[in-house]
């Protein structure tokens, strides 16, 4: 994935998250992130997607179970502990390279949810913040 294109997926999902807590009463998701409570964001962001009309019924758990394998491998990764063969996997350059390409696919899927959600939370006539 080229640097540009990382740059992209992160701004346009930073945005669209702040503009879903900004749509949403969303104290809770506030304070997960402020917390840095990571898995509690993310299942309270599948929460809202669940309830966003047009979404494919499934794309809420998708996106959930991907994050929660994303970042099962990133704290593998980053705190030492035991061998898990089954994350041990990721660790190899092929498996790696997918993981990469994959994790965008996954940015992108999440972004589009979120804005979809927040255009479905815009009142009619008002037009999107960019």
């Amino acid at each position: 994935m080229s640097r540009e294109v990382s740059e992209y997926v992160g701004e346009l999902t930073g945005q669209s998250t702040k503009r879903l807590v900004e749509n949403e009463s969303g104290l809770a998701l506030e304070k997960a992130m402020r917390d840095g409570n990571t898995g509690k964001m993310q299942t309270l962001v599948a929460d809202r997607l669940r309830a966003v009309k047009g979404l494919s019924s499934t794309l809420p758990d998708e996106l959930l179970a991907q994050a929660s394998v994303l970042r099962e491998i990133r704290n593998y990764g980053v705190h030492p502990g035991p061998e898990k063969d089954e994350l041990e996997r990721w660790f190899f350059e092929e498996a790696c390279g997918l993981l990469m390409l994959d994790a965008h696919t996954y940015l992108a899927r999440l972004a589009g949810a979120v804005e979809q959600a927040i255009e479905q939370d815009r009142p009619a006539g008002a037009t999107a913040k960019r």
